[in-house]
């Protein structure tokens, strides 16, 4: 998918999933763990995430972040 957008502040943000309709609540915990192994400081809107997602009540949630790329 690709970072929709993040927000530092509230600690939050969503990933646009490829095949889906749906966005993925992504938490700044699972980004930051992401951004110390791609060495990448700070997301920005499109780029690149492989992720694994759960569904939760309120939609899908980022559960983990296998590989984050900037663009």
């Amino acid at each position: 998918g690709q970072i929709k957008w993040f927000d530092y502040a509230a600690r939050q943000g969503f990933v646009t999933l490829d095949g889906e309709k749906r966005d993925a609540k992504v938490y700044l915990d699972v980004l930051r763990k992401a951004q110390k192994a791609s060495h990448v400081p700070r997301v920005k809107p499109g780029d690149r995430v492989f992720c694994e997602i759960q569904p939760r009540e309120k939609g899908l949630r980022v559960t983990r972040i296998l590989q984050l790329q900037a663009v």
